[in-house]
């Protein structure tokens, strides 16, 4: 949301600077499905001499509002287009021998935008199902299973690994000493903080376990993460790898080597029914994409546990260089010290400028 003074210029050194595309900046003309592009500029802000700017991308303009003494325009837009359908329209369909890039490909070229993706892994899947859900809500939850974050920005689809990101160097240091204090540090950076350890939600391991229909060996996959919170808690996956509805829709093949379809979901499958397809007729070995993907899963799972075990917020003295997805080392607060990753951040203008942050320690080994 950015509040923007209609009569008048930013008299702050960081300021917001809207553009919309093909028409004036100005609050008249700022109607929803207008494309605005915001960059926060500071000059001086370190030291005299400095430049740098936040480019915060492209978002499309949803709704309005004028309200006033004094004359306040306040713009809300989003940065996932609202002129699509991947937020809201629900489909059905299906992908068969496929990969997570090529349909992540498929759901932003639908909507417009384009794919990045950061993803070193190829992950292979042999059919997946799309049953009643959005585009976006869809690929959230496929991304999830198998640990890759995404992120919807500046008119792209961004699929990326966040343990590679997590191995990058912090680009920062923040400590104790530069807490502001109002006698002995006015001038400190961190403006406020706070941190959270809470191990109610972690796991000590998490396991695969699933029957292949096809061969009738069971596919199983433990995984221990290094460095894991001593609860002595596990977490259990029981859906196939390969795929996240079922075995619906599968051709088995029965002894006299014929096509047959065989439309029943096996035992274990998400929300399974009716008995499992006799394996005698089916194909003798675990298929390709099932074994990599029980291992990407059990790790999938135990990072989205175990990352939220240690939290740092902070408010900082506004800082362009603190956004998503960058790292930071803390020193100075004990226990808390250690290496984290921004999950979220806020830039703030009004007054001056702040920057809020919530990040998670980097996880050791996945």
């Amino acid at each position: 949301m950015i509040t923007v003074p209609s009569v008048g210029n930013w008299e702050d050194v960081a300021n917001v600077t809207p553009t919309l595309a093909n028409q004036s900046a100005s609050s008249a003309s700022a109607v929803s499905g207008a494309i605005l592009r915001a960059r926060i500029h500071l000059e001086n802000w370190f030291e005299d001499g400095d430049y740098y700017e936040l480019d915060c991308g492209t978002f499309e303009i949803d709704s309005c509002e004028l309200s006033g003494p004094p004359a306040v325009f306040e713009i809300k837009a989003v940065s996932t287009p609202i002129s699509s359908s991947i937020r809201r329209e629900t489909k059905n369909r299906a992908w068969e021998d496929t990969t997570l890039e090529e349909i992540a490909g498929d759901i932003a070229s639908g909507a417009g935008l384009r794919l990045m993706y950061e993803v070193r892994e190829e992950i292979k899947l042999d059919r997946v199902d799309q049953l009643k859900s959005a585009d976006l809500s869809y690929l959230q939850k496929l991304c999830r299973n198998y640990g890759v974050s995404l992120k919807v920005t500046n008119k792209r689809v961004v699929l990326f690994d966040e343990k590679d990101y997590e191995a990058r160097p912090p680009i920062d240091q923040f400590d104790f000493s530069e807490v502001v204090d109002d006698e002995s540090n006015p001038t400190g950076r961190i403006i406020s903080y706070k941190f959270i350890q809470d191990t109610s939600d972690t796991v000590s391991s998490s396991n695969v376990a699933y029957k292949d229909p096809k061969s009738g060996q069971l596919v199983h996959y433990e995984f221990t993460p290094q460095d894991a919170p001593a609860t002595g808690q596990a977490v259990n996956i029981n859906n196939r790898p390969g795929y996240l509805i079922g075995d619906d829709y599968r051709e088995a093949l029965n002894t006299n080597n014929a096509e047959t379809p065989t439309n029943t979901r096996s035992v274990g499958s998400v929300g399974g029914w009716g008995n499992a397809p006799d394996t005698s007729i089916d194909y003798a070995h675990v298929r390709s994409d099932v074994l990599p993907n029980a291992k990407r899963q059990a790790e999938a799972k135990a990072r989205d546990k175990n990352k939220g075990e240690w939290i740092c917020e902070l408010t900082l003295a506004g800082d362009p260089s603190m956004v998503a997805g960058n790292t930071f080392t803390i020193s100075g607060f004990g226990v808390y010290d250690g290496k984290y990753i921004i999950d979220e951040s806020s830039h703030k203008i009004g007054g001056g400028y702040t920057t809020d942050i919530k990040a998670h320690r980097v996880l050791i080994g996945y």
